[in-house]
Parts: structure tokens; C-alpha cells; sequence
């Protein structure tokens, strides 16, 4: 039983890790795509 707690809590983490690095990820494009709009609207 003990076992299932940790694997359960492990399983978890690495869900948190993926779900904050992915939201970090978008995040990060959103901000290079309006760069790169602003860049087009001044050409």
C-alpha cells in the first residue's frame, strides 16, 4: 500500500512538471509571436 502512495505521488509530479512546462511553453510563444507581429506591422 505504501507503495501505491508514492507511485500515485510520483505519477502526480511528473503530471505538474509536463502540465507547468507546456504552459510555459505557450506562454513563451504568445510572447514571440506578438515580436514577431510587431516586427511585420513596422515593414
Amino acid at each position: 500500500m505504501e507503495d501505491l502512495t508514492l507511485l500515485s505521488a510520483a505519477y502526480l509530479i511528473v503530471w505538474i512538471v509536463i502540465a507547468g512546462y507546456l504552459f510555459w511553453i505557450k506562454k513563451k510563444q504568445d510572447k514571440i509571436n506578438k515580436e514577431i507581429e510587431v516586427l511585420k506591422s513596422e515593414n
